[in-house]
This record gives structure tokens, C-alpha cells and sequence, in this order.
């Protein structure tokens, strides 16, 4: 049973080969006209470059989260392609510019990138120099405009400070004349007693006097 098997395991094996022999025109016409398909493709299709930027943020009034996500909406939106193009006299139809944004939680370092193809690479690399420039540009835009509005707020307080300041000087003033005026008061109050006092004292003696006269003319 085993050696019969084992023959007919050859045998089988055999039969591959003689096919495989027949068909090697077959497969191997195939596999040279995939290895030609592959090397055509290749060669017509144009290399591709990525050109990249990476930018470390300083942010003291954000945290890097907030700010980073900021600015990658701001260029994925296309905020700034226009002024690219015209930056760069760019005619072409393609907008918004193709830019890959990615940014790490936390870390305050964004990367952004474009590709090209190797006849455009130069381009690209403009286009990202180009868009480093128009993003600072926005940023010491937005930084002036807060600067101008802290600085407009601050004058704001120090002349609310200035009039409460003089309204409570004021008031001390008020407070003072009119501790005097009470105080003048208090005197004239502690006067007038004194004259009450002696009036009647004098009203006193005066009725003693009376009283003594009455007695002997009686």
C-alpha cells in the first residue's frame, strides 16, 4: 500500500513538471510582460517629493494643545493659499495647496508638509518657506492688535483708578470739613450748656433772694 502510494505521489509529481515544461513559453511570456508592465509604470510615473517644515511653538498664553490645533485648522482651511499665490505669482488652477498638517499633543512642535512631483520640488519648497512667512506674519498680526487692545485696557483701569482715586480724596475732604463742622458743633452745644448752667444757677441764687426778702417783710 505505501510503495503504491508513494509511485503514485511520483507519478503525480511528474505530470507537474511535464506540465509546467509545456506551459514555460506561457509563464514565463507572463512573467516578462508583468516585470515590462511594472517597469513601464514606474519609469512614467513621476517621482514624488515631500518637502516638510517643523515648527516649535512658544506659547505663554495657550497650551501647546489649544495652539497647535489652531494653527492647523487655520492652514487646512486654506487661510493663507491665496497670499501664497500671489506671493508667488502662482497661476495654477490647484487650491487649496495640498498641505499635511500633524501635530503632537503637547509637545508644542507641529510638522508641515506638501508633496511634488520632482519637476515642482523647487516649487514646493517655496511654497513652504512661503507659508512659514505668511503664518508668522498672522501671528505678529493678531499679537500686535491684542498688545494695542491690553494696552487700551490697561489705560482704561489706570483712569477708573485715577477717578476713584480722586473721588475718594474727595470724599476724605467731605469727611474732614465735616468732622470740623461737627466738632464746632460740639463746642458751641458745650458753650450754650455752660450758659444754660450758669443761668439757672443765677435763677437759683435770684429765688433765694427772693424767698430771704418775703421772710422779713413778714
Amino acid at each position: 500500500m505505501s510503495s503504491q502510494g508513494y509511485l503514485s505521489e511520483e507519478f503525480d509529481l511528474k505530470d507537474y513538471i511535464e506540465v509546467i515544461l509545456k506551459k514555460k513559453k506561457i509563464i514565463l511570456s507572463v512573467f516578462l510582460l508583468c516585470v515590462l508592465t511594472a517597469s513601464v509604470v514606474n519609469f512614467l510615473t513621476p517621482n514624488v517629493y515631500e518637502i516638510s517644515v517643523v515648527i516649535k511653538l512658544n506659547s505663554l498664553e495657550k497650551t501647546f494643545f489649544v495652539l497647535s490645533r489652531e494653527i492647523k485648522a487655520t492652514i487646512e482651511q486654506g487661510t493663507f493659499d491665496e497670499k501664497i499665490q500671489r506671493s508667488l505669482n502662482i497661476n495654477s488652477p490647484k487650491t487649496p495647496f495640498q498641505f499635511r498638517v500633524v501635530s503632537q499633543r503637547d509637545s508644542g512642535v507641529i510638522k508641515v508638509s506638501i508633496k511634488e512631483t520632482e519637476t515642482k520640488k523647487e516649487l514646493g519648497v517655496k511654497i513652504i518657506n512661503q507659508l512659514v512667512k505668511e503664518l508668522s506674519a498672522h501671528y505678529q498680526e493678531r499679537l500686535i492688535s491684542e498688545k494695542i487692545f491690553l494696552e487700551r485696557e490697561i489705560a482704561r483701569i489706570s483712569n477708573d483708578v485715577l477717578t476713584r482715586r480722586n473721588t475718594i480724596g474727595f470724599l476724605k475732604e467731605k469727611m474732614n470739613e465735616l468732622t470740623k463742622r461737627e466738632q464746632t458743633l460740639m463746642r458751641k452745644i458745650e458753650e450754650i450748656e455752660s450758659q444754660r448752667k450758669k443761668l439757672l444757677e443765677r435763677e437759683d441764687v435770684g429765688i433765694q433772694k427772693g424767698q430771704g426778702l418775703s421772710l422779713i417783710h413778714i
